[in-house]
């Protein structure tokens, strides 16, 4: 169990956006294990594989949208990660409004070739599969977080 799953988005310690708490302590660990294009891959490829904790999913999305919105290029993906930060995906039925969420923000955005490709390679389903299409989406091997 990494540390997004002991704390998560619902913690009062998380704080996202913030330079002190949980969240900022997670990001720069995960900034620095996915700091090459090479590690994105990887990671990308274990998301498909289902070999990824949820929670730690939620956090690589969230800096990529992050990184995307300074790009200009997170598009609706941002008010997603906006109802993350206000914990509106927590819970039981959390995961399923996520993936909804962000199927319903990505339909308008270009890359359609790309997630329909780690769409058919994944394994895993629901919010881990909605989350791999959007970060593939907003080129997150190619671009970072």
């Amino acid at each position: 169990m990494n540390k997004a799953s002991k704390t998560g988005w619902a913690s009062p310690n998380w704080n996202w956006g913030y330079a002190v708490g949980d969240a900022h302590d997670l990001a720069m660990t995960t900034r620095s294990k996915l700091r090459t294009e090479n590690a994105r891959k990887t990671f990308l490829a274990n998301l498909a594989a289902g070999s990824v904790d949820l929670e730690e999913v939620k956090m690589v999305f969230a800096l990529t949208v992050q990184l995307a919105n300074h790009r200009r290029q997170a598009g609706p993906l941002n008010d997603v990660l906006m109802r993350m930060a206000a914990v509106s995906y927590e819970g039981e039925d959390g995961p399923t409004l996520l993936a909804s969420d962000i199927y319903a923000a990505i339909s308008t955005m270009p890359n359609d070739d790309a997630r329909q490709e780690f769409a058919a390679t994944a394994q895993v389903k629901d919010a881990e599969l909605a989350i791999g299409i959007a970060l593939v989406t907003i080129n997150f091997v190619e671009a970072g977080l």
